[in-house]
C-alpha cells in the first residue's frame, strides 16, 4: 500500500518536473489571504513550508520510519509516524487546491481550475491507502 501511495504521489511530482525540464514554462502563484488561517501567521507559515515538502519525499521517509518502528517493535510510536505522514499530504492538498476554491485567494480570477470529484478521489487516495496501510496489523 506504501508503495502505491508513492506512486500517486510521484506521477503529478513527475509530470510538473517534465514540464519544468521542457524549457520555460508559464507559473502561476496564488496568493493566500490569511483571514482565512485566522489572521494566525504562525498556521500560514507552518502551512506553507508544509506545502514545500516533495510529496514523495514525504512518502518514502515516512514509510521508512513506519518500518523501522514497526519492526523494532514499536507498533504505537509507528502508527503515529504513519498517521503524521499524512499531515503534509493533506495541508498541500488544501492550500493548492481547497483553498482557492473556498475564497480564500487574493484575486478571485485565479480560480481557473475547480476541484473536480475524480482529482479529490486521486488526492485522497494515497492517505487513505496510508492510513489503511498502517492500521492493518500483519499476520504472524
Amino acid at each position: 500500500m506504501w508503495g502505491a501511495a508513492l506512486v500517486l504521489v510521484g506521477v503529478p511530482q513527475a509530470m510538473l518536473l517534465a514540464v519544468l525540464a521542457g524549457g520555460p514554462s508559464e507559473v502561476e502563484i496564488s496568493i493566500v489571504d490569511s483571514s482565512c488561517f485566522g489572521n494566525v501567521a504562525e498556521l500560514m507559515t507552518a502551512a506553507a513550508v508544509l506545502m514545500l515538502l516533495p510529496q514523495p519525499l514525504v512518502v518514502a521517509v515516512g514509510f521508512g520510519l513506519w518500518a523501522l518502528l514497526a519492526r523494532t517493535g514499536h507498533r504505537p510510536a509507528a502508527r503515529v509516524a504513519g498517521w503524521l505522514t499524512v499531515v503534509p499530504l493533506v495541508v498541500r492538498d488544501l492550500m493548492v487546491n481547497w483553498l482557492p476554491v473556498l475564497g480564500c485567494t487574493l484575486d478571485e480570477e485565479q480560480v481557473t481550475n475547480p476541484v473536480t470529484p475524480l482529482w479529490v478521489l486521486y488526492a485522497l487516495l494515497p492517505v487513505v491507502l496510508i492510513l489503511l496501510a498502517v492500521r492493518l496489523r500483519r499476520a504472524r
